[in-house]
């Protein structure tokens, strides 16, 4: 089953691509560590380390003020929130 309880009676659903890149990048496959997040950040969204290390801190800023670990449903929420994580913008060409 693809559903996970998440905050009390709310049932989120969590892609299996999803559960397969926290699976891959968590330490133990419950829960992230701000260094989990910067690796899954370089590896597989393509940001430079610096970059990284400053977004995975910030990220769990935000999540640890509510609770202290950053479970699955977390990593999901923060992939796609876009104030948290915004689409990428593409630059518009000036080729002619």
């Amino acid at each position: 089953m693809n559903r996970r309880r998440s905050g009390g009676d709310r049932c989120v659903y969590v892609p299996d691509d999803v559960k397969e890149a926290f699976a891959e990048f968590s330490d133990d496959g419950v829960q992230m560590q701000a260094d989990d997040l910067r690796r899954f950040l370089i590896d597989r969204q393509g940001s430079t380390g610096e970059d990284a290390s400053g977004e995975a801190e910030r990220v769990f800023q935000i999540f640890q003020s509510k609770k202290p670990e950053f479970l699955l449903e977390d990593f999901h929420q923060y992939l796609f929130d876009a104030e948290l994580n915004p689409p990428i913008k593409s630059q518009p060409s000036m080729s002619i």
